[in-house]
């Protein structure tokens, strides 16, 4: 029980991020390129008045 608690909750490789592992999962599938959509306003800043 001990080693797989230590296996599952040792820090992942660098490779292995969960960016790295969700593009390797949907590779074969080819995926898409999206455009950022346009930058508007500014951000406003929030206010939290009661």
């Amino acid at each position: 029980m001990r080693a797989i608690l230590r296996e599952a909750l040792s820090e992942p490789d660098a490779e292995t991020g969960l960016g790295s592992r969700i593009a390797a999962r949907f590779a074969a599938v080819g995926g898409i390129d999206l455009e950022p959509p346009p930058r508007g306003d500014m951000p406003r800043a929030a206010h939290f008045d009661a």
